[in-house]
């Protein structure tokens, strides 16, 4: 056992010693004589191994790895004091955790460097085995397309040796691994000793014993010999019988260093646990790069090729035979590769692989998973690459077994023609159409017996086969199914890819239906039937509607004469009319029996109508909605029933919102509005006069209500708002008799923008009233009303001249002086 370990193996039984209640004044003077002092007993004495926390675990072990007292002393003070022996084991378990997982200070930490032979806990091998893989730059892994170098690159295989299984037992005992001998029964003694470099395990009153190069098993055999000459209840007792136990198992086990080179991505000497396997090591290098072979691995030991371990046994069979136990200071040699061909199209696993020497082409159609079930397997191309070009051999079927190919082949399997070698189609009216197999002596009777025969609307007089011609051109065979029915007629040999086509005699002429448009619930065309009547059709529709009459029914009727087909006649249609009063009635009208093609139309009842509904909101007496009597009710019908205006009500500030009927165009346009998260608009505002609507009701500004119509009356307003072009718009009182200038001037006057003769004012009620010119220099601004708003508009922008068409206007008034002097010269001479 190294140093470090005897110090905790030493200091977790002392630490036993503080969970005892009353321990003697002797033991006490013992372990002063140590260094460990009273105070220090006496902290920890009442303690429970449960109560103990990991770091405070890992803090006693600390402060007591130097003490001196030996394993025998600590057990034999804590018996002493009478403390259970599952209380014992308890602490023992739980120190052992700490020095699996390197929580003491002197326990081999994560990633610290060992010599073989070292023991390092359980815990920290584990993590320690992944830690050494290196992570691999993408560039630097061996291409994907050769078979097997998935399996050292797969996230979800590591390889990574499993400790939480019980010790094999196999397992081979060398230098470095700790065993756990434990008595028990009428004596009661625990050994954690470490096999020394001599190979043997020195037990206190025992001596030395040999155990290196032992299995667990047969060890356990020879120290159970060698304990029983000390022991004797392990043999016998005074009944007769063993009184006394014992039990050898692995504590901590020992390393190895193992050595990977040749072709692999991260060679070099690695630290494995004793029991790592090829895989193992193989892992942590990443596996062959792209020239390392997969099925020539060797197993060097003591300078000699111990094993070679094909991978391919394990991916292609899951046999892992090969991936044997290495040991200390084994060589894992990876060769290039010998032969390595490529499989590609129509196998199930397409790739590189790696072939041994005298390898047939079919041992390695098994390595690539065989052909898949599109494969044409009669033949394979094989290219081959020759000293100077590419060449192509084919290789059938029967020489699958004794074709050796070459290191570069590229071996192709093609897939199957997409044809049929015996197909013909029937289709049409027979009771079973579709694709048959055509064999010897097949005709054109024994297919149509294939299927189930003909049906009973067949076209006997007429049959189609399409086959090609011996220049492949299509042609057309007629056969009479008539009389080759009856005899009269040669069969006909059906051959490869013919189809055969029986009509139905439904086929051969028009579709028959009939119409039904207008006030039904379902209108529309349905098939036509033999004897239907204008009262059946009304059912399949659904029904009358609510605004159905059955008065004026009209029927439209083809015309269709053949005795005046030599006529041309201006007639488009017969037109037939009649009323029905019950569809439940026998009557002749209800029982008028339709033909092919007639169209009916049901009119809408001209008295049955949709209630109108309008609304009015704002100061009236009982604002809401209300349904029109009729079609000539005004507003102030309107307002007559919603009770008149109240005393707060704004007569002149009125106005009506109407919906706008919107076309299709229209509709485009709102549609592209939405999208561009505007809101289309699909009511406008009417402006009226109230006031001259309640005084004269006659008047032409009594507009008529339509469905929708909103009548709004506001409230009393006393301000006038100012917007746009104006130093400060704000809201002014309203002035009686005040133009829109004296709102203007009151928001600061006009902006260097604004645009003062197209000021205008929006009225309450939706109308507008725009500025007026007078003379050249004056402006008629419009009056304004309480609730008007004055808007100033921006002046457009005026486009300035460019420096060119100034010195075109300049040219051509330089041209013109210059000829009016001209003249003026030529009229003075």
């Amino acid at each position: 056992m190294t140093k470090p370990h005897i110090i905790i193996a030493k200091a977790a039984l002392f630490l036993l010693v503080v969970f005892i209640i009353t321990i003697p004044q002797n033991a006490f003077s013992q372990a002063g004589s140590l260094g460990i002092s009273q105070s220090e007993l006496d902290k920890y004495k009442n303690m429970k191994v449960d109560q103990l926390s990991d770091d405070q675990l890992r803090a006693m072990l600390k402060k007591f790895e130097e003490s001196g007292m030996s394993e025998q002393e600590l057990e034999a003070m804590a018996r002493l004091q009478g403390v259970p022996e599952s209380e014992i084991t308890k602490m023992r378990m739980r120190i052992n955790q700490i020095r699996m997982s390197g929580g003491s200070s002197s326990a081999v930490g994560v990633g610290s460097e060992t010599e073989a032979g070292d023991s390092v806990g359980v815990d920290s091998l584990s993590f320690n085995y992944l830690d050494q893989r290196e992570e691999i730059p993408f560039g630097d892994l061996p291409n994907k397309r050769i078979f097997g170098v998935k399996l050292f690159n797969n996230p979800n295989l590591t390889f990574e040796p499993n400790y939480n299984i019980p010790t094999p037992k196999n397992y081979q005992l060398g230098v470095g691994d700790e065993i756990i001998i434990d008595i028990w029964g009428a004596t009661q003694q625990s050994f954690y000793t470490t096999i020394q470099k001599n190979g043997t395990v020195n037990l206190e009153g025992v001596g030395p014993i040999y155990v290196s190069g032992l299995t667990i098993e047969v060890a356990n055999k020879h120290i159970f010999d060698r304990l029983s000459t000390i022991y004797q209840g392990l043999v016998s007792s005074s009944n007769g019988k063993p009184n006394t136990f014992v039990q050898v198992s692995l504590g901590t086990m020992r390393t190895i260093k193992v050595s990977v080179v040749g072709e692999v991505l991260v060679p070099g000497t690695y630290t494995l646990p004793a029991t790592a396997s090829v895989f193992n090591a193989l892992y942590l290098t990443g596996g062959p790069n792209n020239y390392g072979s997969f099925r020539k691995i060797q197993i060097i030991r003591n300078n000699k090729i111990y094993k070679t371990v094909d991978v391919y046994a394990f991916l292609l069979k899951g046999n892992s035979a090969d991936n044997i136990v290495l040991q200390d200071q084994d060589i894992v040699m990876v060769p290039p590769f010998d032969d390595r061909v490529a499989m590609a199209g129509e196998f199930k696993i397409e790739g590189l692989f790696e072939a041994k020497p005298g390898e047939s082409i079919s041992e390695i159609i098994g390595y690539a998973g065989n052909f898949t079930s599109d494969a044409y397997t009669h033949r394979l191309e094989v290219i081959r690459k020759t000293k100077k070009e590419f060449k192509i051999i084919d290789v059938n079927d029967d020489e699958f077994d004794s074709f050796i190919p070459m290191n570069g082949d590229s071996i192709i399997a093609h897939k199957i023609l997409n044809r049929f070698e015996n197909k013909v189609s029937l289709t049409g009216a027979v009771f079973r159409p579709g694709d048959y197999s055509v064999t010897d002596g097949l005709t054109l009777m024994s297919l149509i017996e294939k299927a189930d025969g003909l049906k009973e609307d067949a076209y006997l007089d007429r049959a189609i086969i399409t086959r090609k011609g011996e220049d492949f051109e299509p042609e057309m065979i007629s056969v009479n199914l008539k009389d080759l029915i009856k005899g009269k007629a040669t069969d006909i040999n059906i051959i490869r890819d013919d189809q055969v086509r029986v009509f139905s005699i439904f086929e051969l002429r028009e579709a028959q239906s009939v119409e039904i448009h207008g006030q039904v619930q379902f209108p529309g065309e349905f098939p036509y039937s033999e004897g239907v009547t204008i009262r059946d059709l009304i059912l399949l529709a659904g029904g009358f509607k609510n605004n159905a009459t059955g008065m004026n029914v009209e029927i439209s009727r083809r015309i269709n004469e053949p005795e005046n087909a030599r006529t041309r006649t201006t007639a488009l249609a017969e037109i037939i009319h009649f009323n029905i009063d019950d569809l439940n009635d026998r009557s002749p009208e209800n029982a008028f029996v339709l033909e092919p093609y007639d169209q009916v139309f049901i009119k809408a009842d001209p008295n049955y109508k949709d209630q109108i509904n309008v609304g009015v909101s704002g100061e009236v007496l009982y604002p809401g909605k209300y349904s029109l009597e009729s079609e000539h009710e005004k507003i102030s019908d309107l307002l007559e029933r919603a009770g008149g205006l109240t005393q707060f009500a704004f007569a002149e500030g009125a106005s009506l919102q109407r919906v706008v009927e919107v076309t299709q165009s229209e509709k485009v346009n709102q549609d592209v509005l939405k999208k561009r998260g505007l809101e289309a608009q699909t009511t406008q505002v009417i402006g009226i006069d109230l006031v001259k609507i309640l005084k004269k009701p006659d008047s032409p500004e009594n507009l008529y209500l339509e469905k929708g119509d909103i009548l709004h009356i506001p409230t009393t307003q006393q301000t006038v708002s100012v917007q746009g072009e104006a130093l400060n718009p704000v809201g002014v009182p309203f002035k009686n008799n005040s133009t829109a200038i004296h709102y203007i001037n009151a928001s600061g006057g006009f902006t260097a923008n604004a645009d003062r003769k197209k000021t205008f004012v929006i009225y309450p009620n939706g109308v507008s009233a725009k500025t007026r010119n007078r003379l050249i220099f004056f402006k008629k601004y419009p009056k304004v009303k309480p609730g008007s708003k004055v808007v100033v508009p921006l002046k457009p922008e005026s486009k300035k001249m460019s420096a060119t068409q100034w010195i075109g206007i300049s040219s051509s008034l330089a041209s013109l002086v210059l000829l009016v002097v001209t003249i003026s010269n030529e009229a003075n001479k």
